[in-house]
């Protein structure tokens, strides 16, 4: 299978799962609206069924998050003068070729003045398959196609189900959502990629001290994790073979350049230290031996700290959120049973609210951040 294939799978694939989201999304805000218009009723033992489809697409919607976050792959390093070129003949599907000829006619107007920084921000999440002026006329083309498919099945759903929502603001928030997505994928891949190399950085630095220690160059200790199997830090170290080998460039360079897009801190100290050692010489040994007693030693620190937060965090969730949660039913039950009123709603539909909206929402924010705390 060529390099162009996989990039388009792949491209096609976040793209899938990105206009999947967003309908998920519209459609899940949709009925929502609905179910709270349809009221509360504390004694209705059955769930609703626009309480079912509401869950059924939420669910849906964090499926989705889940495997963009861990779907995607690094494409190999491509030159900046092969873009346009290998963004003609990289879509064997139809449809999808013809979405990329109209966004690269669009992005020519804008690569007659590159955007640098932009490309910069491609190159760190690995989206070296287009330029940025094609990237940009992604970003106007996607969500304009978004908002006419989001216009047309809203006007076709009200009319099987009466609503006050126009298709138009339908339209113009999926617009707006699909519009967000771009700068949001590309910071939880940018996110995602930074994680994947400072968790494996300390094996692979074990890896080179032991190919140093049988006296191989910089050089070579970089070729051979770049054709072994570590996954972003291998797909990084293949760039600078890539310009030593093909584009003629030196390695010092090469290691620069790689250190100005990596998204990793640690990363980038690393290759500008093995630049360093290529131009002044110096023990490769002892400095990887030592890098990696350090970044074990780290990792073993923040390994330990999360075990111990995480007794606090049970601790949070059991005396705080569950306890305020049942607080909360107690309340609003003798609330209703006083015949109190909060506010202007009454009290079964502060009742949904509560169950429908906020316990939810608690709960599912305790677990991001459990799930942002594992990551780091």
């Amino acid at each position: 299978m060529r390099i162009s294939d996989i990039t388009t799978k792949e491209t096609l694939k976040d793209t899938a799962l990105g206009i999947l989201l967003v309908v998920s999304l519209i459609t899940c805000s949709i009925f929502t609206a609905l179910r709270i218009r349809a009221g509360f009723n504390i004694g209705y033992a059955a769930p609703h069924p626009y309480t079912i489809i509401m869950l059924i697409f939420l669910i849906i919607s964090i499926i989705v998050i889940v495997a963009m976050k861990r779907g995607g792959r690094v494409t190999p390093y491509r030159p900046a003068e092969e873009y346009h070129r290998m963004d003609l003949d990289m879509s064997p599907d139809a449809i999808y070729e013809k979405y990329l000829k109209l966004c690269y006619k669009l992005g020519r107007y804008f690569d007659r003045q590159p955007d640098t920084a932009l490309l910069r921000k491609l190159s760190r999440v690995g989206i070296t398959g287009v330029s940025p002026g094609t990237f940009i006329a992604m970003e106007i083309i996607t969500p304009i196609i978004g908002a006419v498919i989001a216009f047309i099945i809203s006007s076709i759903l009200f009319i099987f189900i009466p609503c006050n929502i126009s298709p138009f603001h339908i339209a113009l928030l999926t617009g707006l959502m699909i519009l967000g997505i771009f700068p949001l994928t590309m910071h939880v891949k940018t996110y995602n990629k930074k994680v994947k190399i400072d968790n494996e950085l300390p094996y692979v630095l074990a890896h080179m001290s032991i190919m140093a220690a049988t006296g191989a160059t910089p050089l070579k200790t970089i070729g051979n994790i770049a054709v072994s199997d570590y996954g972003d830090i291998s797909s990084e170290f293949r760039k600078v073979l890539y310009k030593t080998n093909v584009q003629g460039e030196d390695a010092i360079t090469a290691l620069n350049q790689l250190a100005m897009v990596t998204p990793s801190i640690i990363f980038r100290e690393l290759c500008l230290d093995l630049a360093n050692l290529i131009h002044a010489g110096g023990g490769l040994k002892q400095y990887l031996e030592d890098k990696t007693a350090y970044l074990l030693e780290r990792r073993r620190r923040m390994e330990k700290q999360f075990a111990d937060s995480l007794a606090m965090y049970a601790e949070f969730y059991v005396g705080g959120i569950m306890m305020v949660a049942i607080i909360g039913i107690i309340g609003i039950i003798t609330a209703g049973a006083l015949g109190i009123s909060v506010g202007d709603l009454p009290i079964d539909t502060v009742f949904g609210i509560f169950i429908y909206g906020i316990v939810p929402a608690a709960n599912g924010l305790f677990i991001l951040i459990l799930e942002l705390m594992y990551i780091d």
